[in-house]
């Protein structure tokens, strides 16, 4: 309800956001503002960069390195789910 261009994503790209949405809560989630924004608007390297500048990218730099090369390549290689800090 909050993102109503969310289903115009790709796979990979609603996978990065549920993920994140699940780390973060909606709440969280909605507080990617530049980074939504970017996604809205199809910019998806500016969208990788915000998640990259954030204090989340710096608690969990392997898992939003994974997410943000997702989101910025829409490439499911990139998205593994496996155990990171």
């Amino acid at each position: 309800a909050h993102l109503p261009w969310f289903g115009a994503l790709s796979e990979v790209r609603k996978a990065v956001l549920v993920s994140l949405g699940f780390q973060l809560g909606v709440s969280g989630l909605l507080l990617f503002r530049n980074t939504l924004r970017a996604v809205e608007e199809g910019r998806y390297a500016d969208a990788a960069t915000s998640m990259m500048a954030s204090r989340w990218a710096r608690q969990v730099p392997l898992r939003a390195s994974r997410l943000a090369t997702a989101m910025r390549d829409d490439d499911s290689a990139a998205f593994r789910l496996d155990e990171d800090t």
